[in-house]
């Protein structure tokens, strides 16, 4: 923790411009964000060079600026403070801080940790005047913007209640294209701008909205070149001309705070790993669904119409204006002290990232081909799906009650798509297909609340039809209509394409194991109403200092708008069972931990189907294999005994089940009053059966539950009772291993871990935990201790001598960024015998 907070950037005092005439200023950009070379290999270097360099600015004047100048109202951004001036020229302009404050876009919690420096300190990744470069390249690109201009704002009156605010203050002042603008002055002579929310209510209304492509297309691929990853739908205005040589609306691209961001350093490499949407700038394109994310639901609706020709053609003109005389001219824009820093790297980075666009854009292109959402509007259409002899398939879309050309029109080719998903939305709309016995791509003709009809000219395969609303039919074909309504999570928008990789890692500690390291991955692929994924693989290994071991593969495959799903999982383990004291309630210890230690590894394959009809329940069946193979265990407990069931080599089969069902997925506490509230309740069944097959001398069955529930333990402050209560019944002749057992850190803790055997068993635990204090570092603490109370027994053929064997301890536990990580510690001793064990793990026992 020291050396972390050592590493961590301290805050600065702001510079204070230094004035050198009357109508300039030397300031510093960022004074706060110098660091040392020891701090800049864990944080980076970035752009701290420029930001630590004094400059001269000019001073705003606001009399003549735009004809004069009138302060208006503070802008809505969460990190820059910026300024709405109105012009006597009728337009509007936005002065925005070149400094940042990212802490105003953190939830409430971690505004005053070492987080917010943290993030404070990475705005220097930024370049200071970074779109002041922009700028001459959206120009020479034929994308529509804003022209910044670099000032410093006057300690003036004119600026009223806003001075003590803004006097001083570092930063850009550019025209601000926006919705309810002096229609006289409208932004580049456009007759409307409207933001992205309208922009959707009209293209959803009338085929006669439509977004301009190619002119989007134009302005994304600027993006890539510029490394402008935060391309999100509140980071654009839209400009309507309304002639027939400019159709449609033209993107205006706006706020390029990431625009040549500079990611290195250990820390910025690690968080990349969480989020799919940061890429660094350099001299090549580090990853093109980085660039795509934050755009994604504006790139997969606006660009569905244009095919690769087009992309290519587009690429070729824009790398074509890009010339050597343009990037140097833009980059010669930086103030010559900034220069001196960065200018001649970005030079040759642009030039290089110029030389690789095409490639990129094809890339982009095929990102985006593989699957793809085909939109129409609300109004009555005609849409038509017609196979080629080529293979190809040419999609069209027109108004019904128009004779006029189709405003939607795309060849598609099936060696780049794999899917088609035409969303019709309302209007009383007519699809016709006609194709061979079997199309390719697959088409999805997704219905919406008119009476639509289904044609099929020809009988094709590879169409699959959706409509929850009207009176709908379908001729020619007996395709089916799937009418389940499809009603996923709101909390978030399913992602229906792609794949997805992150890593795992492990750490934790017990007295019965020793300390555990582990790691690996989950894989995640995405498709059409397949929530929350498609497919799911994960693969995770571990090691002990007990020299035991664990492996897993696991795979689940859900089915489309289904509760249903199935997959296997796959494991070898040696964790198992890991003691073995005998059969009885009431075994006393006849050597020490290592006498009574078995080795055994056990492999496992079992394939399931499984429901999950809600949030909270999941039900589960499916056959199981299982092999093990006890070793020989020489001068231990377990090789005393004679003619134990189920040494050596193992082998069974069977049938297993389980029911889990849990409110509390999900729980998580930001502050500590939330705890008042706290209650949530968990079911786990879990059955199985084994006839007599392979090495059993005779069928059984056990079943076994467990309960769980968190509870406020009023009038106690800031204190949750956790309760847990197991059984377990065994019916028919087990093996060893498969007895009902008792200890360790999943029953009674303080005893070792299967401590006690029988055909039967029960526990359960009374656990208190209360918060002592919150403090907030690196990040918010919740901070406190726990105490608990275990009881267990078993029985062997209905007798249970010896009572109940009770465990008890306490220990601390830490909560990260509220409860969404915890961590405890804990100690705990067995009542009646020499027996202790200590637990270290994310999260608690229960």
């Amino acid at each position: 923790m020291l050396l972390f907070t050592l590493l961590t950037p301290a805050p600065a005092a702001p510079q204070i411009p230094s004035q050198t005439s009357d109508s300039t200023v030397v300031v510093i950009p960022g004074i706060r964000y110098g660091m040392s070379g020891f701090g800049r290999f864990f944080w980076g270097n970035h752009y701290r060079a420029a930001w630590t360099t004094p400059i001269e600015v000019p001073i705003l004047n606001l009399r003549t600026f735009g004809q004069g100048l009138t302060p208006v109202r503070r802008g809505g951004g969460r990190q820059t403070r910026s300024l709405r001036l109105e012009g006597a020229d009728g337009k509007e302009y936005s002065f925005r801080s070149m400094d940042k404050n990212p802490a105003a876009a953190l939830p409430p919690l971690l505004r005053t940790t070492l987080a917010a420096d943290v993030l404070q300190d990475q705005i220097s990744s930024q370049h200071p005047v970074g779109v002041l470069v922009c700028e001459p390249l959206l120009e020479a690109a034929g994308v529509l913007h804003a022209k910044p201009q670099l000032a410093v704002m006057p300690d003036d009156s004119i600026l009223g209640e806003f001075r003590h605010e803004f006097a001083g203050m570092l930063g850009i002042i550019e025209e601000r294209p926006d919705e309810g603008v002096n229609a006289l002055a409208t932004f580049a002579g456009a007759q409307r701008v409207v933001g992205s929310e309208t922009l959707f209510e009209r293209l959803l209304e009338s085929p006669a909205d439509r977004v301009n492509s190619r002119a989007f297309l134009n302005a994304r691929l600027l993006d890539f070149f510029l490394g402008d990853w935060d391309r999100h739908a509140d980071q654009w205005r839209w400009a309507h001309f309304g002639t027939d040589s400019t159709p449609g609306w033209y993107p205006i691209p706006r706020d390029r705070d990431q625009v040549f961001s500079k990611l290195d350093g250990v820390f910025p490499a690690i968080a990349q790993w969480s989020m799919p949407q940061m890429v660094g700038f350099s001299d090549k394109y580090l990853s093109t669904l980085s660039l795509h994310w934050n755009a994604r639901l504006l790139d997969r609706q606006f660009l569905t119409d244009l095919e690769k020709p087009v992309w290519d053609s587009i690429a070729t003109s824009v790398a074509e204006k890009l010339t050597d005389e343009v990037i140097e001219d833009a980059v010669g824009r930086l103030p010559s002290e900034m220069y001196e820093a960065d200018g001649q790297w970005l030079e040759s980075a642009l030039k290089s990232r110029r030389a690789g666009l095409p490639k990129v854009a094809s890339s982009f292109y095929r990102l985006l081909a593989a699957d793809v959402d085909v939109s129409a509007t609300d109004v009555a259409e005609e849409v038509n799906v017609t196979q080629l002899p080529s293979g190809n398939l040419d999609v069209t879309i027109a108004e019904r009650s128009a004779s006029t050309a189709p405003y939607y029109r795309r060849r598609f080719d099936p060696t780049e798509t794999a899917e088609i998903r035409i969303l019709l939305y309302d209007g009383d709309d007519r699809i016709t297909i006609n194709g061979t016995a079997r199309l390719h791509p697959t088409i999805r003709v997704v219905g919406g609340k008119g009476n639509d009809t289904f044609v099929f000219e020809t009988p094709s395969k590879g169409v699959k039809l959706y409509d929850a609303h009207g009176s709908n039919r379908v001729v020619g074909s007996r395709t089916g209509i799937a009418e389940k309504p499809y009603e996923p999570d709101e909390s978030a928008a399913p992602q229906d394409w792609g794949k997805s990789i992150l890593p795992r890692a492990k750490l934790w500690y017990s007295s019965d194991y020793g300390l555990l390291i582990g790691g690996g991955f989950s894989r995640h692929s995405y498709a059409f109403r397949r929530d929350p994924y498609a497919t799911e693989w994960r693969l995770n290994a571990a090691l002990s200092t007990d020299s035991r071991y664990d492996l897993s593969l696991e795979h689940d495959y859900r089915a489309e708008n289904s509760s249903l799903h199935a997959g296997f999982r796959a494991f070898a383990t040696s964790f198992d069972v890991v003691h073995y004291y005998g059969i009885g309630n009431d075994i006393s210890e006849s050597g020490n931990r290592e006498f009574h230690s078995v080795w055994r590894g056990l492999f496992v394959i079992e394939p399931f189907v499984a429901s999950s009809p809600g949030r909270s329940l999941q039900l589960a069946l499916g056959p199981t294999l299982r092999y093990s193979r006890t070793r020989e265990n020489t001068g231990r407990f377990i090789s005393t005994l004679t003619d134990v069931y189920g040494t050596g080599g193992f082998g069974q089969v069977g049938l297993v089940f389980n029911l889990s069902w849990d409110t509390r997925q999900g729980m998580t506490l930001d502050e500590i009053e939330e705890l008042e509230d706290l209650i949530g309740l968990g079911l786990d069944v879990d059955g199985s059966a084994y006839p007599e097959v392979w090495d059993l001398n005779a069928s059984y069955g056990k079943v076994r539950a467990l309960g769980k529930a968190y509870l406020p333990a009023r009038p106690l402050p800031h204190t949750v009772l956790a309760l847990r209560a197991g059984a377990e019944k065994i019916w028919g002749s087990y093996p060893w291993f498969d007895a009902a057992f008792i200890g360790g850190l999943q029953s009674v803790r303080g005893w070792r871990s299967q401590r006690f055997a029988g055909d039967a068993s029960l526990f359960g635990s009374a656990e208190l935990r209360t918060h002592l204090t919150q403090f907030r570092t690196i990040m918010p603490h919740l901070f406190g201790v726990f105490g608990s109370v275990d009881a267990g027994r078993v029985w062997v053929e209905g007798q249970s001598p010896g009572g109940w064997h009770l465990g008890y301890g306490g220990g601390i536990w830490l909560g990260f960024l509220g409860s969404r990580y915890l961590f405890s510690a804990s100690y705990f001793r067995g009542k009646g015998e020499q027996s202790s064990g200590f637990y270290i793990d994310w999260g608690f026992a229960f």
